[in-house]
């Protein structure tokens, strides 16, 4: 009599592209945007880089969080801001988009009293 045998077969599940970012969020400073986000589900393949938007347009690549975008102008929205996540596979859909207005700087000018046009700036250090 033969012996009977037993194979066994094992599906392994494919790699996906990593789901999309759905905590991105915008942090403003002086003239600049600073993004933070959390790492998603990589779909079973290692992130490899994310990729921020503009306006649906790509603006940075290969950036991690969190990243600060510099040069914008203070005191104007920016965005909507998204972010996506790349593995093996592809790249995710968009992340939830951010729209964040950065801060302007403090305009440094100081005003003084009707008069004779002078006047005393104390600056603090005990110099008048």
């Amino acid at each position: 009599a033969g012996a009977i045998g037993r194979v066994v077969i094992q599906w392994a599940t494919p790699a996906t592209v990593p789901d999309a970012v759905d905590d991105l969020a915008a942090t403003p400073g002086i003239g600049s945007l600073e993004f933070t986000w959390t790492a998603p589900a990589n779909g079973g393949s290692a992130i490899t880089k994310y990729t921020l938007y503009l306006n649906g347009a790509e603006h940075t690549d290969n950036v991690t969080s969190p990243h600060e975008v510099t040069g914008l102008t203070g005191g104007v929205a920016s965005g909507p801001w998204t972010v996506t996540s790349t593995n093996s596979v592809g790249e995710s859909s968009l992340s939830n988009p951010v729209t964040e207005t950065p801060d302007s700087p403090s305009s440094g000018i100081a005003s003084f009293g009707s008069g004779n046009g002078f006047g005393n700036l104390s600056h603090g250090n005990g110099f008048n």
